[in-house]
């Protein structure tokens, strides 16, 4: 779902890259930059994406941070996902995770 700074780097400078991509090798090419906008805690943002096709006949949309290229979207021939929202303002939003391990993370 991220890809690695290495790759995100390389995709921003040359455009491609040969990576392995779920176990196999793959030829990864930078279409450019776009915006996608993603309800933020209610609110809609755009968010700035870079696209990125597959030579699988893939693309993909990678939010255009190098601390964080989260996936954003994903296309595939008909089947489409797309991040809709992001929600960081809600209390107890970990609650899956026991409080002992809770209090583990650093803050």
């Amino acid at each position: 779902l991220w890809l690695s700074q290495k790759i995100y780097r390389e995709l921003k400078e040359t455009k491609k890259v040969t990576c392995d991509l779920d176990g196999v090798r793959a030829k990864l090419e930078c279409l450019g930059e776009d915006q996608l906008t993603v309800e933020v805690n209610r609110d809609p943002v755009a968010l700035p994406v870079i696209r990125v096709s597959d030579d699988r006949g893939s693309e993909r949309w990678f939010l255009d941070r190098e601390r964080n290229p989260l996936m954003v979207k994903h296309k595939i021939r008909t089947f489409t996902q797309t991040l809709t929202s992001i929600t960081t303002d809600k209390p107890n939003t970990l609650r899956w995770i026991r409080t002992a391990k809770r209090r583990s993370i650093p803050q």
